[in-house]
């Protein structure tokens, strides 16, 4: 246990502490959204000023379920969202892996510590993320004079989305903005971990994106991306999937991951890999 200990904050002292320069390109990235939001509705002479709930949705939004007929336009603030953070998580881990990581396996009887305190990083490292994002929105909302509320603005929603906010009137969506892509995202950053020991680190990454950028065309609960896409969530859209189901399947998908990795870790054969 000591040593899992080690190895964990090992990680957390390498993978974030001295690599926290590599958060710095999401933290533009959500300034400038929020800016061009603002910039928006200023400029259409709007009287109802944005709400914090409103500047949350439009960050998790992402984009309605595809119509073939229809122009195709790509989130890119929520595809560089989901895609940079596996990048992140996903760099440290395979770099460890052919350095200390090597160390660990070559010489430890426990070889799982390294890929438990690698799982445990990851979340981490997500955690960590998605409080920036959120922080940064909530120290926006209050510069920017947002109305402090979880609560939507009609008229605000419908500008920007095209889609009718009264159903957020409560804050029973706030779960499916705060929760569901954080688990989103480990889920893929334990799926990018999973693939890494099967195909190469490159190919495992082109995976994970194709799957990303399916999920914009097909709104399926088969393709996880959507679990992240809050307008795809039941609480914007009737029939799509629930926040339980979205949890639910992250979970299961996280823990198959886990046991996948586990088993191969054990037979992997880091000196032949090399």
């Amino acid at each position: 246990m000591r040593k899992s200990n080690k190895l964990f904050f090992y990680d957390l002292k390498y993978g974030i502490v001295k690599k926290i320069y590599r958060y710095i390109p999401i933290i533009l990235i959500t300034f400038f959204y929020l800016i061009y939001m603002k910039y928006t509705i200023q400029n259409s002479l709007m009287p109802d000023n944005p709400s914090w709930g409103d500047y949350l949705l439009w960050m998790f939004y992402g984009m309605e379920p595809y119509i073939p007929e229809e122009r195709f336009i790509i989130p890119m603030a929520w595809l560089f969202m989901q895609v940079y953070i596996i990048m992140m998580v996903g760099n440290y881990a395979i770099h460890d892996l052919y350095g200390f990581g090597q160390q660990i396996m070559l010489r430890s009887k426990k070889r799982n510590y390294w890929w438990f305190s690698k799982c445990l990083y990851c979340v981490s490292t997500v955690l960590l993320y998605y409080i920036i994002i959120n922080l940064i929105v909530f120290l926006y909302a209050i510069f920017s004079g947002a109305q402090l509320t979880l609560n939507t603005t009609q008229c605000v929603t419908c500008f920007m989305h095209s889609n009718d906010a009264s159903l957020l009137s409560d804050n029973g969506w706030i779960l499916s903005t705060f929760v569901l892509p954080v688990l989103t995202s480990c889920t893929f950053c334990f799926m990018q971990l999973a693939l890494s020991f099967l195909i190469k680190p490159f190919y495992s990454y082109v995976a994970i994106i194709a799957i990303y950028i399916a999920s914009l065309f097909y709104n399926t609960p088969l393709l996880i991306g959507n679990y992240s896409i809050i307008a795809r969530n039941t609480v914007l859209k009737a029939g799509a999937t629930s926040f339980g189901i979205a949890s639910i399947s992250n979970i299961v998908i996280m823990l198959i991951c886990v046991i996948i990795g586990s088993i191969y870790i054990k037979k992997y054969n880091i000196i032949k890999s090399n």
